[in-house]
């Protein structure tokens, strides 16, 4: 499976997942709120008239409580799903290295580096099963433009590269866990829009 089918792939499930959950939350959400409203009606009922500005103060408080109680337990499904998807995500990221794919990732991963650092001097450092194909592929691209050389670091990574240019001070980590972060940080925002859509425009 390729590195964007698997990236697609956590996003449907997101989307999926996401909109099976959302009706569980607002359902817990409305609940959380509802017991609040007669938690704070009771109070109402057993303080004395006189302290009506104290009761309604007491009320919008406990109603203020009841709401941010709501949502953070939409936000902790939202939480869990993410952390389901990614925990799936990465049981499929460690059998892409061994698949006949994998070469071909690899290179579109330095061909996007690449078009990030720009030309010149650059070092890639890889994984320690990577570094033949690492050598293989730098050999594969021109000299006129760009200079690569497989650096002695090895990086704990399940697949892709950190390329380098240090004479300019630019880093590209496109391992496989730097591109799940980015793509979790993506996620979070396309769940929080499903589960915390825009109503009358408010979030």
């Amino acid at each position: 499976m390729s590195l964007e089918a698997i990236e697609e792939r956590i996003r449907k499930d997101a989307e999926e997942e996401a909109r099976i959950i959302t009706s569980t939350a607002e359902e817990e959400a409305k609940g959380i709120i509802a017991r609040a409203a007669k938690d704070a009606e009771r109070e109402y009922a057993s303080l004395h008239r006189s302290e009506s500005k104290k009761t309604e103060i007491s009320v919008q408080q406990t109603l203020s409580q009841a709401r941010m109680d709501s949502r953070n337990t939409v936000r902790e499904f939202r939480d869990s799903l993410v952390a389901g998807c990614f925990s799936r995500a990465e049981e499929s990221l460690l059998s892409v290295r061994n698949s006949p794919e994998y070469g071909d990732i690899f290179r579109h991963l330095l061909e996007e580096a690449l078009d990030i650092l720009g030309t010149g001097k650059a070092e890639i450092s890889v994984h320690p099963e990577d570094r033949q194909l690492a050598m293989s592929v730098a050999e594969s691209f021109p000299g006129e433009h760009i200079s690569l050389t497989v650096t002695g670091n090895s990086l704990d990574t399940t697949g892709g590269m950190i390329l380098a240019a240090p004479e300019r001070k630019i880093t590209v980590d496109n391992t496989f866990e730097a591109r799940r972060e980015r793509l979790k940080r993506a996620l979070i925002i396309e769940t929080s829009d499903i589960l915390f859509p825009v109503r009358g425009g408010r979030t």
